[in-house]
């Protein structure tokens, strides 16, 4: 049975890793392509937001991921983890780079001294949804 490697991203969106190879012509052909999740970040169908994104894959894929660049790029980063233990994408992500531009902004992002007032309804510096006045 193949070994099992849990990938943990914290990039906004899904990615395919592939590495190359010579082929006709000497024109690169598509050698091996992984794909890892992305949506960290991004609020999902139930309107949660994870920190991080788990995606289990084989040792084939991972010696894949082991040869491309981009992947390596990647991981030197920050932005992926990758371990054999399974664990919980957001706990994982806690220890991970968190600086990807792509994914919308939290709440504790918006400055202090960003409260407004405007047809009855407040806004703190939060980044809170309006709230009725009392």
């Amino acid at each position: 049975m193949s070994k099992k490697f849990h990938v943990f991203s914290t990039l906004a969106n899904d990615q395919r890793y592939r590495v190359h190879k010579k082929g006709g012509g000497d024109l690169p052909t598509v050698a091996g392509e992984v794909y890892i999740k992305g949506g960290a970040g991004v609020a999902n169908d139930r309107i949660i937001t994870p920190a991080g994104v788990k995606t289990t894959i084989n040792e084939d894929d991972y010696a894949i991921l082991k040869q491309c660049d981009a992947f390596l790029d990647h991981h030197k980063a920050g932005y992926i983890t990758v371990t054999e233990a399974n664990a919980d994408a957001d706990d994982v992500a806690d220890d991970m780079n968190d600086g990807d531009k792509s994914k919308q902004p939290r709440p504790e992002q918006f400055g202090p001294n960003s409260s407004t007032e405007k047809d009855g309804t407040k806004t703190e510096g939060t980044g809170n949804a309006p709230q009725r006045k009392k």
